[in-house]
């Protein structure tokens, strides 16, 4: 084929059933030459640019409806995950929670420069926080009462009724928690930025 030129439609459609039914030359197959440290990528990272090039292709893909439906066939043939349903101790969690690296063992150390607040809310306590306070409100937002169904996915936030960065104190307290969905949340005296406001607030009226 000359190089620049591209297969018509009709020669595509020729070609993939031409190969429908057949097993690809290789599959199960392995190359050790070239794997591991021996792959000249081995050790290596995409640039940031690179990665934008990337990112920019793969948005401009689209998806069809007949090849949608044919993914989801597809996976309801598979089924349910063999976890769905089940629940782990919260030992087993913390145990698996410690064995990851993290600190000076992770390959993105970088000397401690992610402040104490980012590192709290990425810690096994803060996840275990956000879950129990999830599970005792089975999952459904306590100010307008949405919850992930029917085929509509609602956005929840384990909100602190006192505020995470004000209380350090309570913010592994599941009585401080509460549920909300994101429209619920940003409506909150304590939204974001908006809790220094509240904080200076408070303090005035002690005052």
């Amino acid at each position: 084929m000359i190089k620049g030129s591209k297969h018509t439609s009709t020669a595509k459609e020729k070609n993939r059933l031409n190969h429908l039914g057949k097993i690809a030359w290789n599959k199960g197959k392995e190359c050790p030459e070239i794997s591991g440290n021996k792959n000249p990528f081995y050790g290596k990272k995409h640039s940031e640019e690179t990665k934008r090039v990337m990112k920019l292709k793969r948005s401009k893909q689209i998806i069809s409806e007949e090849t949608k439906l044919k993914m989801s066939k597809t996976h309801k043939k598979i089924g349910a995950p063999w976890m769905l349903g089940m629940t782990q101790s919260y030992e087993i969690r913390k145990k698996r929670s410690e064995s990851l690296p993290k600190g000076e063992r992770h390959h993105n150390w970088n000397g401690g420069s992610t402040p104490i607040n980012q590192q709290i809310r990425v810690s096994f306590e803060y996840k275990n926080w956000r879950r129990e306070v999830f599970e005792r409100d089975n999952y459904i937002c306590r100010e307008c009462g949405l919850k992930s169904g029917q085929g509509k996915a609602v956005v929840l936030h384990a909100d602190h009724v006192k505020p995470f960065a004000y209380y350090p104190e309570l913010r592994f307290e599941v009585n401080n928690g509460r549920t909300l969905c994101i429209d619920c949340h940003k409506k909150t005296d304590t939204y974001a930025g908006k809790a220094i406001k509240f904080n200076k607030l408070n303090i005035s009226l002690c005052q």
